[in-house]
């Protein structure tokens, strides 16, 4: 998938708006693969997955332990399960208080 197909799909997804029919049939035809994320407030999130094939040095990504990790992460961040840091110290502080 080229940089151009990211921008687009993005600009689709980008959009304030509920997807029409016709958009969402353009946005499944150019890509292959999504993964949708939905959280508590039943928001979705779509997010544009390249195919396995796209770049053979990138082939760890597709790892069923890899992608297992993944979903545990878009799981997690789904439920809330994050914290930010306004600086460094303050991560810092956070990981040693545990």
């Amino acid at each position: 998938m080229s940089d151009a197909d990211l921008s687009r799909i993005q600009a689709l997804l980008d959009r304030d708006k509920a997807l029409d029919a016709p958009t969402a049939q353009t946005l499944v035809a150019e890509v292959r693969r999504l993964r949708a994320l939905v959280d508590e407030h039943l928001t979705v999130t779509i997010r544009p997955i390249a195919s396995k094939g796209a770049d053979p040095s990138q082939a760890w990504f597709w790892a069923p332990e890899w992608q297992a990790g993944e979903q545990a992460v878009d799981e997690e961040i789904a439920a809330g399960k994050l914290r930010r840091f306004d600086d460094l110290e303050s991560f810092i502080a956070d990981l040693t208080a545990e």
